[in-house]
């Protein structure tokens, strides 16, 4: 089943880890930041889901169906 969804907002937030979490990146050579976009999408039935994603190229991965 497919709910018909509205796009209401968009950002990009840059997350960094600190303390342990930090120590913990370096340890296993990870980025110790990322860059993730929040979408908030408004349903069919009046429900807000906030989805949050690594793919940033709102062209190429589109929140709207099809």
């Amino acid at each position: 089943m497919f709910f018909k969804q509205t796009v209401t907002y968009t950002c990009w937030v840059t997350l960094k880890a600190e303390g342990k979490i930090k120590k913990r990146c370096k340890i296993l050579g990870l980025q110790e930041t990322i860059t993730v976009r929040f979408v908030r999408v408004r349903l069919s039935t009046g429900e807000i889901e906030v989805l949050v994603t690594s793919l940033l190229d709102e062209k190429k991965y589109t929140t709207q169906t099809k």
